[in-house]
């Protein structure tokens, strides 16, 4: 676990979903082969925006470290290098540098991705409206649902409307959060995208799954005066995966979709039999760029490419028994994870209603956290034990655990214990 900002909070170990465009080539850190065929990428506006056919071309397969900064294809930004085996150096200049004054002195700040990792950006995190949620539809947002130390007052006044969270504090305390919950050597990475031509679904599609090797620190943009009015961070942050090409010691895989899309173009067959879609339920989940995903999503998500890997394996040579066995103790490992009590959250709101609780995951998140620092897994030991002492809590929570609703959650306790015993 790493040092938080003030106002944000640390949160209970969550996989991580990254966005990807597709690429012809296997995401190695090179160019397409064949840009122009390449449709599928523009689905992501800032490719969309910002591809130059003629340069693409003209440099196509080549790897985007032996090119100039100026030539190299919008998609770098958009992780499109995730197996890239070496360093990439971009520059990156702030969106609002010349149309508003407030951000005239942000420079142009120097952002280094090492080898296979994925600058991962949480969007939805980073979005007004679902930090500070809507009074109209009275939907709490991220700020009110955790507790966070976020100030709409300290959000500069730009002029103009603007989505996004400005002030450097308030970035810090929503990214450090949800970073915190990503765990290297814990935590599983699910690389996904909107649109292959695979399929003209409008499915996730799963592209590979490894496991988070590092998390990267928050980078600040650099400013052309000492003591800058507004500062703000990049919201990117590099994560590090098991991924390698070739297979070598197996931790994690890659489907061979551009192996797929050959043989569907040679021989015929429906490429989408050997596509594995994210799961209907979980398209919050992987939407937004990054975002957190569950234990239970990552057993969903794993469901569903085991049984896609059972059919390439008869199709596409490749290390496929392997990714197999592989998801399979992945899968042992998340349910073990999970717990007796993977429903806490929900309960706790459900038992809490007619006392206006409305936190009941957050008192879930802290017990989790609470279990893992002493070393107990009895995630109903533990409530009970805060239920009788709240100030094991960290002090936001804890004031949640109101006086009348611990005292029901004793008596329960005691009439549970009585049917137990007669």
């Amino acid at each position: 676990m790493v040092d938080l900002a003030a106002g944000a909070r640390q949160l209970p170990r969550h996989h991580i979903t990254i966005r990807v465009p597709w690429h012809d080539s296997g995401w190695a850190g090179t160019v397409c082969s064949m840009p122009l065929n390449n449709t599928s990428c523009l689905v992501l506006g800032r490719i969309a925006d910002g591809r130059r056919d003629d340069i693409e071309t003209s440099c196509a397969g080549k790897r985007v470290d032996q090119l100039t900064e100026k030539d190299m294809p919008p998609c770098i930004k958009e992780r499109a290098s995730f197996m890239a085996p070496f360093e990439i150096v971009r520059t990156v200049d702030h969106p609002y540098v010349h149309t508003s004054d407030t951000h005239s002195h942000f420079a142009s700040t120097r952002f280094v991705q090492p080898p296979y990792t994925a600058a991962c950006v949480p969007f939805r995190w980073m979005l007004r409206e679902d930090v500070e949620g809507n009074d109209r539809r009275q939907d709490a947002g991220l700020a009110e649902q955790l507790k966070l130390g976020y100030a709409p007052d300290r959000e500069p006044n730009l002029g103009f409307r603007t989505a996004w969270i400005q002030d450097k504090d308030n970035q810090l305390a929503l990214l450090d959060t949800f970073f915190s919950a990503i765990r290297p050597q814990g935590s599983l990475c699910f690389f996904y995208a909107k649109q292959t031509p695979l399929s003209e679904q409008s499915g996730r599609t799963i592209v590979g799954v490894g496991r988070v090797t590092s998390v990267g620190r928050s980078t600040e943009y650099r400013y052309s005066t000492a003591e800058p009015p507004l500062r703000s961070v990049l919201w990117e942050r590099n994560i590090g995966h098991s991924l390698r090409t070739p297979a070598g010691q197996l931790d994690g895989f890659i489907f061979p979709y551009q192996e797929i899309a050959k043989l569907a173009e040679r021989d015929g067959l429906d490429p989408e039999e050997f596509v594995a879609f994210a799961p209907n339920e979980l398209f919050e989940s992987y939407s937004y760029g990054s975002e957190l995903l569950t234990d239970d999503g990552a057993v969903a998500s794993l469901i569903r490419c085991a049984a896609v890997l059972q059919r390439i394996r008869d199709k596409v040579e490749g290390p496929w028994d392997k990714a197999l066995a592989w998801v399979n103790t992945e899968l042992n490992n998340l349910w073990q994870a999970r717990g007796p009590f993977p429903g806490l959250g929900s309960a706790l709101s459900a038992f809490g209603y007619e006392w206006g609780l409305q936190h009941g995951s957050l008192i879930a998140y802290d017990i989790q956290l609470l279990g893992e620092r002493k070393g107990e897994s009895d995630h109903w030991k533990l409530l009970d034990d805060v239920m009788a002492s709240p100030t094991s809590l960290p002090q936001p929570t804890a004031r949640l655990l109101k006086p009348n609703l611990c005292n029901g959650w004793q008596h329960l306790a005691r009439i549970v214990e009585h049917f137990s015993i007669s």
